[in-house]
């Protein structure tokens, strides 16, 4: 049985508190204590009514996901049974109700009683209330019990097959909320209830002196010490629902600026593939103009090379290296000497030592370890400017190198100038340029050159002791 926040269905819906019954397979038996006047009742019947009314096909006043199985027989002994007519006190009108039901009540059966083993003295009605729950249990029925009896409590407590349950009472206003709390038995609160309907002080006063003469039992204590527990997991539970509607709030608000952020972070990526987009319609605006252009007749070289340049930054597709490690080279492998600035391909590997070929046709030797693995060299798509930058190319053979010693100024820069731009069309990206110390003209008039032309001279430095030291320069071209 599952019923969450069952109302009595003939009470007023809008007032009516709502309470969840529970009663599971391991648990069929609920003993209901609790204060007088609590809401026990209501509660015995609530069930009673929902389990007709579902034989009946009535849609049940409670929340989805209610679980009920349909009763066989559905027995209740509620409310007071004596009968001038019959002869019957309240006891014998109760004992008389409770032969009916235990003579027939089966597996399938729901049984309501309402402070059963009442209207005799407490001690024989808290052992026919004992062995009453037994016997229910032995016939595996679904059972709701209200009673006060402490030692029914006790057994409720004890017996895994029994569940405690209370109606709660709010000891700062000393009244009931009618809120069903299980897994919790409950005090009857008689004095305070007697003395709400209007008992005379004086004979309340005595009562309560009777009261605490007598030794208070083990299970009063444990009530007692459940009861302080329950109000302050109460206490926590009400905090604790208030930080989770503080953090679901702050969730939402994150959430909300996660969006906003999501939202221009989106905005910012269209600006930029709009504004990419312009840039690179402008590029081929201007690569189709120096197309047209080099169709013409006396192009100059400087014009070839921008070219070129902007050409294999509009065809050439965007592939990144794959850098692996030296020592995984085989054979046929293409790789850079980043010293050099050279990328080829190993026609030959001798131990640490390898031979390179580059696309140009040159020849290089160096070793493994100053060698990074890549991909093949980018092919730039041919067109009319391809034929152009041919017919503009040096030979084949052009060399690492350029020996200015013998040479006078002018023809030293002239010869510079025209082996740097073949270089760059070759796509060279370190040079050795020969100067001599001499009186030094030549050495100050490549610097001058380096100088002015840093557009596509990357950097320069001395060569090395076994490259010509001061008396020459390397170039390292953009």
């Amino acid at each position: 049985v599952y019923l969450p926040n069952s109302r009595h269905p003939l009470l007023n819906q809008d007032k009516v508190i709502a309470n969840t019954i529970i009663l599971k397979k391991e648990t069929r038996v609920c003993i209901i204590s609790g204060p007088n006047a609590g809401g026990k009742t209501v509660i015995l019947k609530t069930l009673g009514l929902f389990a007709l009314m579902f034989k009946l096909g009535y849609m049940l006043p409670t929340e989805q996901g209610a679980i009920l199985p349909y009763f066989r027989n559905i027995y209740a002994d509620i409310g007071d049974s004596q009968s001038l007519m019959d002869n019957l006190s309240t006891f014998s009108g109760h004992c008389s109700n409770l032969s009916s039901i235990l003579d027939n009540v089966g597996g399938l059966d729901l049984v309501l009683l309402d402070e059963v083993g009442t209207g005799t003295s407490p001690n024989e009605g808290e052992a026919l209330a004992e062995s009453i729950v037994t016997y229910l249990l032995k016939k595996h029925c679904f059972a709701l019990i209200s009673s006060h009896f402490e030692s029914l409590k006790s057994f409720g407590l004890t017996n895994k097959n029994i569940i405690n349950a209370s109606m709660e009472f709010d000891n700062k206003s000393l009244l009931p909320t009618y809120h069903l709390l299980l897994g919790l038995p409950g005090e009857s609160y008689g004095l305070l209830v007697a003395r709400r309907f209007g008992i005379n002080e004086e004979v309340l006063g005595k009562a309560n002196e009777l009261l605490h003469s007598k030794q208070v039992g083990s299970l009063q204590v444990a009530l007692n010490k459940l009861s302080i527990s329950l109000n302050e997991n109460k206490a926590l539970n009400e905090k604790l629902e208030k930080k989770i509607q503080i953090l679901e709030k702050k969730e939402k608000e994150l959430k909300s600026k996660e969006i906003a952020l999501l939202t221009k972070e989106k905005e910012i990526k269209e600006y930029n593939i709009d504004k990419n987009n312009q840039i690179l319609e402008k590029a081929k605006q201007e690569v189709e103009e120096i197309i047209s252009s080099l169709s013409r007749p006396n192009v100059k070289l400087h014009q070839a090379i921008e070219a070129k340049k902007k050409l294999e930054d509009l065809y050439l597709e965007e592939k990144e290296e794959e850098i692996l490690p030296s020592s995984k080279l085989v054979l046929n492998d293409y790789c850079e000497i980043p010293s050099f600035g050279i990328v080829g391909k190993i026609t030959r590997i001798n131990g640490k030592r390898i031979e390179i070929s580059t696309p140009n046709g040159f020849v290089f030797n160096s070793t493994v370890d100053k060698a990074i693995k890549c991909s093949p060299p980018k092919e730039i798509k041919q067109g009319i400017s391809g034929k152009v930058l041919d017919s503009l190319s040096t030979s084949k053979g052009l060399p690492l190198e350029l020996n200015l010693l013998g040479l006078r100024y002018e023809e030293a820069k002239n010869e510079l100038d025209h082996y740097l731009d073949s270089c760059r069309l070759k796509g060279y990206k370190r040079v050795r340029i020969i100067h001599g110390l001499g009186s030094g003209a030549l050495k100050r008039m490549c610097q001058e050159f380096i100088k002015n032309h840093s557009s596509f001279i990357e950097k320069s430095e001395p060569a090395g002791e076994y490259e010509g030291g001061a008396g020459a320069t390397i170039i390292y071209l953009k």
